[in-house]
């Protein structure tokens, strides 16, 4: 019988939630080595990229 596993059992919202963050963490990495910026300590920039990213989603 295999083994069932606790992240068979994840809560949808928090896929989202996760698939967001590494979105996110994608464009910080991609606006930082296009414009030598670094954004990741920038908390309005984050919270607008964050914004940004679910509005694209959908």
């Amino acid at each position: 019988m295999k083994e069932l596993r606790t992240s068979q059992f994840r809560d949808p919202a928090s896929i989202c939630e996760d698939f967001d963050n590494r979105l996110v963490n994608h464009f910080v990495q991609e606006f930082e080595s296009k414009f030598n910026k670094v954004i990741s300590s920038n908390t309005r920039a984050i919270r607008r990229l964050r914004t940004a990213c679910e509005d694209a989603k959908r």
